[in-house]
């Protein structure tokens, strides 16, 4: 089986050259060609001709790290800690546990009462839905104190007018919860107290109760959730605010799903603890649901939102589909400086394979002087900007604005080609949505591994691009570099935004010279109260800011971070769509 893998890895990085050297020769011609080859085998010898060696997620790593990680969490929480912290609360809300019974074994059943009647937090009580009447059995011996109630209905509204407690925590049978859980949610209700919904972390454990996979998720992320159910099948919820949500079955599997969705209809009050508070032995669903679809279908127009909803690029994803009702003029800005070929490439790329078609294209020339460059430029039909000073992404970028015409604002690097026919329609059809500021897309280098699925800040304010280098079909951490979700910047490479936010915020910083003046814009439209949403389903060629290599310093890039961290503090308390508990690239901190 090894030898067929190898094969056909073989086969496929001969036919990765082949395209290659087809693209080279037509773009640069032969000499060029002959020369980049002589210097590549020069360097690579016979190894060019080696299957590549693309990075992938390293599961058992990153499961290793989490032993140890687990190990700590343990010795941080001991129970007479939890007591006197629980002692020091002005709000002690009482918790209602909803356990469902979904069919799985008496043995899960019983160790899921068994971890909630654990609880160091003690002010709740369990209600037990449609679950054997041999289950109440000694249970009380578990934990005299904590009142039991057996409920037999699959109408939730019937449930929930039948319970005490302020806040619901709804799980199904088979999910174990740690002892530390509700008095985390108590911890983060008495800091954020106007929050409705809470949810956390959570791992995956086989029938030896041994770690298979852990999620460390994002913030409250709306177009993530609209891609994949990432809260998993536990959380915290107002009870009032599930009163006004009617009509919800607790036999259907999607349950969890449903009511989150129409719980967001009503507030945006979401609430994330970042530890790993429960663990289920049921597998992320690989398996996308009609009756999903549907439900989201009419959340969606509830939201005022005109889209379909179809199957996503993984299993168990799925994909908004905005509708466009017109196409609003775009105006694409290119900084470009003696890159003929590159340039060229990115304009007949635009022309030849976008069907989008009101956009017009302004090129911002940074004093371009080989014959060839300056000749092309005088034969397009499009805007020519001269630009004569020292390379400014920003304050080329600005320049371009003020003489464009259109309603949205493409920045797009010169080393770009649109690949995919409807790349600017996808953009366009989010970035035309009342709640979004700004819009990225998936960059892949030209051997398909990738080169931007959205960017990351560590607490250092360093940025970086995640799952560079996979192949574009991996799904990464989690299926990210594949789903729609929301980040806190998107590289400046391919931007889409709205003309009257970029003005509104104040354009691009024109200190950022080089590096960061992308990341800025962003983190201002955030502020502003818009969403930055990186989208998959818009798919250019990146081969990785050329014209920006040739201009930059190490000086530069230092001196761009340290402007960035000073006029962006916050940012030591991390990305809010990047877990805290995790470090470089999706693995667990250090």
């Amino acid at each position: 089986m090894a030898n067929i893998f190898l094969a056909n890895s073989r086969i496929q990085k001969l036919k990765k050259l082949s395209v290659l050297s087809r693209e080279i020769i037509k773009e640069f011609g032969m000499r060029y060609f002959l020369r980049i080859c002589f210097e590549e085998i020069k360097k690579q010898k016979l190894s060019i001709f080696s299957p590549d060696k693309t990075p992938r997620f390293d599961f058992d790593e990153f499961l290793s790290d989490y032993d140890s990680f687990k190990k700590k969490h343990m010795m941080a929480n001991s129970l007479d800690l939890m007591k006197k912290n629980i002692s020091t609360f002005s709000k002690k809300p009482r918790f209602t546990f909803l356990l469902i019974n979904n069919g799985t074994s008496i043995q899960n059943i019983t160790e899921s009462i068994s971890s909630i009647l654990n609880q160091s937090y003690e002010n709740f009580d369990l209600h037990l839905v449609n679950c054997p009447y041999s289950i109440m059995d000694n249970l009380s011996e578990i934990n005299p104190k904590i009142p039991l109630k057996e409920i037999n209905s699959n109408k939730l509204d019937e449930i929930i007018s039948k319970i005490q407690g302020e806040f619901v925590v709804i799980l199904h049978s088979g999910i174990a919860v740690q002892d530390d859980l509700l008095y985390r949610i108590a911890k983060e209700f008495n800091q954020n107290p106007d929050s409705d919904v809470f949810y956390t972390d959570e791992d995956y454990l086989d029938e030896n109760n041994v770690a298979t996979n852990v999620f460390f998720k994002p913030d409250w992320s709306p177009y993530l959730f609209h891609s994949m159910n990432y809260l998993g099948d536990l959380c915290i919820v107002r009870k009032n605010l599930i009163e006004q949500v009617p009509d919800l079955n607790v036999t259907q599997n999607d349950l969890l799903y449903e009511l989150i969705l129409r719980c967001y209809e009503i507030t945006d009050k979401f609430s994330h603890v970042p530890h790993v508070l429960f663990s289920s032995k049921k597998t992320p669903s690989s398996e996308s649901s009609e009756y999903v679809k549907s439900v989201m279908s009419n959340h969606l127009k509830k939201l005022g939102k005109n889209a379909n909803v179809n199957d996503g690029l993984i299993p168990g994803t799925y994909r908004v589909r905005y509708i466009l009702d017109s196409e609003p003029k775009v105006s694409i800005i290119i900084p470009t400086k003696d890159k003929k070929n590159l340039l060229k490439r990115c304009i007949d790329s635009i022309e030849n394979n976008t069907s989008y078609k009101n956009w017009e294209i302004i090129i911002v020339d940074n004093d371009s002087k080989n014959p060839e460059t300056t000749s092309y430029l005088k034969s397009l039909p499009y805007k020519i900007i001269p630009y004569t000073e020292l390379f400014n992404f920003s304050k080329m970028n600005n320049l371009a604005v003020t003489q464009a015409t259109g309603d949205y604002l493409l920045f797009l690097n010169d080393d770009t080609a649109a690949i995919d026919p409807d790349w600017l329609t996808e953009m366009v059809s989010i970035c035309q949505q009342d709640d979004v500021g700004a819009v990225g897309p998936k960059l892949v280098h030209s051997d398909n591994t990738i080169q931007h699925a959205g960017m990351v800040f560590l607490k250092t304010g360093a940025g970086f691009h995640p799952f560079q280098r996979y192949q574009e079909d991996d799904p990464g951490y989690f299926n990210f570099i594949n789903v729609i979700r929301d980040l806190s910047a998107v590289t400046g490479a391919c931007l889409l935004t709205k003309k009257e936010i970029f003005e509104k915020v104040g354009e691009f910083d024109n200190d950022f010279d080089l590096y960061y003046g992308d990341s800025d814009l962003c983190l201002k439209i955030r502020d502003s109260g818009f969403k930055i949403v990186y989208t998959p389903y818009a798919k250019l060629l990146h081969d990785g800011s050329s014209s920006i290599r040739k201009h930059t310093s190490a000086f530069f890039a230092v001196e761009n971070h340290q402007h960035f961290i000073k006029k962006w503090p916050h940012l030591k308390n991390g990305d809010p769509f990047y877990n805290p508990n995790l470090g470089w690239n999706y693995q667990i901190g250090k």
